[in-house]
């Protein structure tokens, strides 16, 4: 027990130790935005931001002409998983961004001259705007001392970590003659090229036939600072007749039997998390914040839509839950998608045919791209200094 201790511990820490860049508000100090709101407040526009903790207080408050602007600097702050609300009173429009190292930014196109003020209280951002006079806007618009326009830079594309399962000594299930180490790798490669032809980057966890341990994998993606994390895998079970594709996110309390089933036999794998008790799996799975998780789900939703058009899919509960060590921490929004069945000649068939490899490399890659644009913070109108491209 003790031995069992300390490595929670050791796995605890280096789950904490997360490395500079953007990584998850929640393992650092990081203001998080949980809500936006914009509405009419009498003759002006009021906007709303709900923090998920104490709303941090603001570094500058000022405007812009041609075209009026409000602008709001805050300390650096997740926006991630935000759509920006649609327009309101005199507010065109709403933009989110890092304005440079430490400092994000929003800023509130208007329709005509107008005057902010912000104010915080409890987890809430308020910014007021009332309309003004042009005289009176013109001679308070501008850049406040120290500030100045943003060179514009070309925003780093998304990166997606794409994990094939199993590798080297670990073979994984088998079935059809093949064995699902090779199966996997074939399908990420092809998601691999697909998302960078897409102009994703991404980076593979292992790309020949080696062993890679469940933490390096998901340190992998803390390391690089991934916007998500695609396991795949394939399947076995004593039933023959069971067939289809189906995609897991993580849960500590699994979505049904069969799930759990697969977690454990997937984390066994592993020989360092086989043994895992209950209590260190929770301990875990604790760093996981809602935020994450619900951006897990709709990732794995939107793989399990890209796979029903290129096969079966499980007939029952396809998008399912359970602990699978692979996708627990905080950071990266991570999804593990089952293949099929190679104990199932039909899907044996198809798993192995290299035709049908492409395709679903295809499939997820679309998936994923999808899933992307709506999850992933919008970019910003091309030439304004007031945020980067």
């Amino acid at each position: 027990m003790i031995v069992r201790a300390a490595a929670a511990c050791a796995l605890l820490a280096l789950a904490l130790a997360a490395p500079a860049g953007r990584v998850a508000a929640e393992m650092r100090d990081q203001p998080a935005a949980a809500a936006l709101a914009l509405a009419p407040d009498g003759g002006g526009v009021r906007l709303e931001v709900r923090f998920t903790g104490p709303a941090p207080a603001t570094r500058a408050v000022f405007t812009l002409d041609d075209p009026p602007r409000a602008v709001i600097d805050l300390p650096e702050t997740d926006w991630r998983g935000l759509a920006p609300p649609p327009p309101a009173g005199l507010a065109r429009s709403v933009r989110l961004g890092l304005a440079a190292p430490g400092r994000s930014r929003i800023v509130i196109d208007l329709d005509g001259p107008a005057l902010p003020a912000a104010s915080v209280a409890g987890d809430t951002l308020t910014v007021s705007l009332q309309r003004v006079e042009r005289r009176r806007f013109a001679t308070a618009a501008g850049w406040p001392e120290g500030l100045g326009p943003v060179a514009a830079a070309e925003p780093p594309a998304p990166l997606i970590v794409v994990d094939p399962g199993h590798g080297g000594a670990d073979p994984g299930a088998s079935g059809g003659g093949a064995l699902e180490k090779d199966v996997v790798l074939g399908v990420a490669r092809a998601m691999a090229d697909a998302l960078r032809a897409k102009g994703f980057r991404v980076a593979m966890t292992r790309e020949d036939d080696s062993f890679v341990p469940l933490d390096a994998r998901r340190a992998l993606a803390r390391a690089t600072d991934a916007d998500a994390l695609i396991s795949i895998h394939a399947d076995a079970a004593p039933q023959r007749t069971l067939s289809g594709a189906s995609v897991y996110t993580l849960s500590q309390a699994a979505s049904d039997a069969a799930a759990e089933a697969l977690a454990r036999r997937e984390n066994a794998a592993d020989p360092t998390y086989a043994a895992l008790e209950p209590d260190v799996a929770a301990m875990l799975e604790s760093l996981a914040a809602p935020r994450t998780a619900a951006r897990s789900r709709a990732l794995g939703a939107a793989l399990l839509e890209g796979l029903a058009e290129i096969g079966p899919t499980l007939p029952a509960r396809p998008l399912r839950a359970a602990a699978f060590v692979v996708l627990r921490g905080a950071e990266t929004p991570s999804a593990l998608v089952e293949l099929g069945y190679l104990s199932n000649p039909d899907d044996a068939a198809r798993l192995t045919d290299p035709v049908w490899a492409e395709q679903a490399g295809r499939a997820l890659a679309a998936a994923a791209a999808g899933w992307a644009r709506a999850a992933l913070p919008p970019i910003f109108r091309a030439g304004d200094p007031v945020l980067p491209d």
